[in-house]
């Protein structure tokens, strides 16, 4: 860069800072898949409701967290949550992974749902005849072909989670983003910093955006 001086020697000590957030941010990412994803799949099967009472409230929530910025419905749950549940002192690592759990189950109630209405019929007629139970049918045959469809989807859901966790900062969250504003106050390194900063989200995205790659063109993932 022409004019600049990079200058990355008072900002390697603190690699070890930057990867103790990195840390944070996978923790943080874990925990709001292991819990956004059951309730987007249980969400995505109630919005397949026959009963209105459950499918219309259930439809304008979803579409209502789907419409919502992250950063929003962060800061709404940062402020809220500990009002609502009467726990002031409620972490900030667990408020964000209550905001980035519901929204990400609102998006994977979508993907479910468009997977299960798209599900052949024949097959659960199939199953009926064969004299599987409703329980017996969703459990072997239309989960594990709604799990293979879909799992690619997922995949990049959950890429997109990782990212959106650096949102978390703002609500000082001791993830990567955060650790990395502490280390530009005391080396006054900007741009090596957040260099660093981004190699760091790169070697985690960019694997995982190979993966998610490689299950889509795989045959396995496709419905039969």
């Amino acid at each position: 860069m022409p004019g600049y001086s990079w200058n990355f020697d008072s900002v390697w000590p603190f690699l070890p800072v930057l990867l103790k957030g990195l840390g944070v941010t996978l923790l943080l990412t874990a925990a709001s898949i292991a819990v956004g994803t059951p309730l987007g799949v249980l969400a995505g099967v109630l919005l397949l409701a026959r009963s209105k009472l459950i499918r219309v409230p259930l439809q304008v929530t979803t579409d209502a967290i789907r419409s919502l910025p992250p950063l929003v419905l962060l800061l709404w749950v940062y402020y809220f949550v500990p009002i609502l549940i009467g726990v002031p002192e409620l972490a900030a690592f667990w408020l964000a992974t209550i905001a980035f759990s519901i929204n990400l189950a609102a998006f994977v109630a979508d993907v479910v749902r468009a997977s299960l209405s798209a599900f052949p019929a024949n097959l659960v007629d199939a199953a009926v005849a064969c004299g599987l139970s409703p329980g017996k049918t969703l459990q072997k045959i239309v989960f594990p072909d709604m799990f293979r469809e879909t799992l690619p989807t997922l995949t990049v859901l959950y890429i997109g989670v990782l990212k959106m966790t650096s949102l978390a900062s703002i609500i000082t969250v001791h993830e990567v983003v955060h650790a990395a504003d502490q280390v530009r106050l005391q080396t006054f390194q900007v741009i090596e910093v957040y260099t660093i900063l981004g190699i760091l989200y790169l070697g985690v995205v960019m694997p995982l955006s190979a993966v998610s790659r490689k299950l889509e063109r795989s045959a396995w993932f496709r419905r039969r």
